[in-house]
């Protein structure tokens, strides 16, 4: 694509078909073209894709969109300084899209982050269209086993790029733990959807004990472990009753349209089942004495 024209008629027809607004398809057409600059960078080994980004290459854009880019860094300190040098090098790559790139500012992230890290806001244009693009960087994030590599399509094109992400066990024990860990005070409504999404799109492919090991992990990292063995099946009931929540579900649901009519219930039943697995096998590891 060389021109303006060329593509918002990519980005009308393809919001057309999915049922999205067109500023969703744009906004990730760019966020694309960052990602693909580190996977032809020098750094394509220290980012690993996850979140948002990740989820709705997983389960389509049609079911799940975001609005930035979620990595975590390995192999480096994440510093202002370092942030700064690494993302211009990126920015630089140059793989022939047309697409110019700026750094705007890097910000320490102040949202409740569950790690620490900084913020990228990078302006993004191809020819007379612009976009403004968020990138979130983390740091110290466990991954159980391992990170992998996944073959990301792109929108536009019928070819994949690959790039370090998250492994599926990993997305669904951060998510659970942040769900058990803040049970009733846990707004982020699309931890609960995350959940309800993958645990039905890729049943098939969720490995039970590599997802206990990958929540046992996350949870000793973030020191809620013990708390949650002892109390997560009472944080979970309170979690599936709460007026509050069924609420802020129902805010969710009419601000994203690919979440339809699905209720709270229906996501509370995913949610718990996958706990009910989890707690099965730490149950079964300490002899049927249970915690």
């Amino acid at each position: 694509m060389k021109t303006s024209t060329q593509l918002k008629a990519k980005v009308r027809n393809l919001a057309v078909q999915n049922g999205l607004k067109p500023e969703v398809i744009l906004r990730n057409f760019f966020l694309e073209r960052f990602l693909e600059r580190i996977a032809v960078s020098p750094y394509r080994d220290k980012f690993i894709l996850k979140g948002g980004m990740l989820i709705g290459s997983i389960a389509g854009l049609y079911n799940r969109t975001t609005m930035d880019c979620d990595t975590t860094i390995a192999g480096f300190s994440l510093s202002k300084e370092n942030l700064h040098i690494i993302l211009m090098e990126i920015m630089e790559s140059n793989i022939e899209d047309n697409v110019e790139m700026h750094l705007i500012s890097i910000d320490d992230i102040h949202e409740d982050f569950d790690y620490p890290g900084l913020r990228a806001v990078i302006s993004a244009q191809l020819d007379k269209t612009k976009q403004t693009i968020k990138i979130d960087i983390t740091t110290g994030d466990v991954i159980t086993p391992a990170e992998i590599e996944y073959p990301f399509q792109l929108m536009f094109e019928d070819r994949k790029i690959n790039v370090l992400a998250y492994n599926l066990e990993t997305v669904l024990a951060e998510k659970l733990e942040t769900i058990l860990s803040r049970n009733v005070v846990n707004t982020r409504m699309r931890d609960y959807y995350d959940v309800w999404l993958l645990s039905n799109l890729k049943k098939s492919c969720i490995e039970i004990p590599v997802l206990n090991l990958a929540f046992t992990g996350t949870a000793q990292k973030r020191g809620t472990y013990h708390e949650l063995l002892k109390n997560g099946d009472s944080y979970m009931d309170a979690v599936c009753k709460d007026i509050q929540l069924k609420d802020l579900w129902n805010s969710y649901r009419k601000k994203n349209p690919y979440v339809g009519e699905l209720d709270f219930e229906e996501v509370m039943i995913s949610v718990h089942s996958l706990w009910t697995k989890i707690r099965q096998i730490s149950r079964n590891e300490i002899h049927g004495k249970i915690i």
